[in-house]
């Protein structure tokens, strides 16, 4: 009697308070229905008779749901019946939601932070558009195709390309004579394997006043009949200055020329030519050529320079000459035109505003038009 005056008396005092006072909630320590309830502010009270156990709880937070009335923030606790309300929500913490695009503005939401509210408000973000994201991606030009930047965006399908690059068009700089009066190359560009087969175009000029037959190209020498070419060099390069070239430089070598009658002093020939699918095309303006010698060893036995290493070359005792043919006293006459260059550790350089047969010599050696 005494637990039940006390327990009354509770109640009663709770419900001077403002509580509301249930029943019918299961005992937590022994499962008994016999139990009263008591809600009070924030919390929940529960007596039972039968195991002479209190236990007190937060109101369940599923209870306040106030999306019923837009303006409003209240509810009550589903256990207890104690109420709940505010003036009105509070929102302040907004995110973004997943409606926003690159182009367009978006949606936020945030939750009311009232205690034990649940509700939702969700409004137009102005602004909020995120921009397109650009991953740039660069496609190198290759013999057939163009070359270009991509600039996709990694959120939506917009894209665009810039930097476009013509073609690079086949490379044949290589050339293998077939015998039979033709030359063909294979194309020398990364995973391209492009072969292209052209008539030889031998140009015939006089060099230490022998009559040669040379293919630029290819560098078969015709006029020797035994089938010997003249080597292309693969470290070979052209620096402009004045005009770009018009097609790929060849450079055609050989180290001790065995057809000119001063092989001895005669150490090197080199035949520079542009072309373009196997044929030789014109050209106008000035060129810096370099060579590296150290790729053509020196294998004339009777020559002064054989078996020494290009490197060891020295350039004050050395001049290049282009050869020509021009008319001296109504006669066609072999001529000599020196050119400026330089050598270093058997890296040859010379400038020439001509393409053509080239010699290089020692210092002392005359043209022979004027011996």
């Amino acid at each position: 009697m005494k637990k039940l005056f006390f327990l009354a008396t509770v109640i009663t005092m709770l419900l001077l308070l403002g509580g509301v006072a249930l029943a019918g909630h299961p005992c937590d320590q022994c499962g008994s229905s016999a139990t009263s309830l008591v809600g009070s502010g924030s919390w929940c009270h529960w007596y039972c008779e039968a195991c002479d156990y209190t236990t007190s709880r937060n109101h369940d937070p599923n209870s306040y749901n106030s999306g019923l009335v837009p303006d409003s923030c209240s509810g009550s606790c589903r256990w207890c019946g104690a109420s709940a309300s505010y003036s009105s929500h509070t929102f302040r913490n907004w995110t973004l939601n997943s409606d926003v695009t690159c182009t367009t503005d978006g949606t936020e939401t945030a939750r009311c932070e009232n205690a034990q509210c649940r509700a939702t408000n969700t409004r137009p973000a102005p602004g909020s558009a995120l921009g397109h994201d650009y991953v740039k991606t660069v496609h190198t030009p290759t013999c057939d195709n163009i070359g270009y930047t991509n600039h996709q965006c990694s959120r939506c399908p917009e894209f665009f390309n810039d930097d476009v690059k013509a073609p690079l068009g086949h490379s044949h700089t290589r050339w293998t004579y077939n015998g039979d009066g033709t030359h063909t190359s294979t194309c020398s560009r990364e995973h391209c394997d492009v072969t292209f087969t052209s008539s030889c175009s031998p140009v015939t000029t006089v060099v230490g006043g022998q009559k040669l037959s040379i293919c630029t190209i290819c560098g078969h020498r015709i006029s020797l009949g035994d089938g010997s070419s003249m080597e292309t060099s693969g470290n070979a390069g052209a620096h402009l200055d004045a005009t770009a070239l018009p097609g790929e430089l060849v450079v055609l070598v050989d180290a001790a020329p065995l057809d000119v009658p001063m092989s001895t002093e005669a150490f090197y020939m080199f035949i520079t030519s542009l072309q373009k699918d196997g044929a030789e095309v014109p050209f106008s303006g000035r060129v810096e050529i370099t060579i590296d010698l150290n790729e053509h060893p020196f294998s004339m036995p009777d020559s002064i320079f054989f078996e020494m290493p290009p490197s060891e070359l020295k350039a004050r005792a050395f001049k290049i000459v282009r050869v020509e043919y021009q008319m001296v006293n109504g006669e066609p006459t072999e001529v000599w035109v020196e050119v400026p260059f330089t050598l270093k550790n058997g890296i040859l350089s010379f400038e020439t505003e001509k393409m053509g047969v080239f010699l290089m010599v020692l210092s002392i050696v005359e043209a022979p038009t004027a011996q």
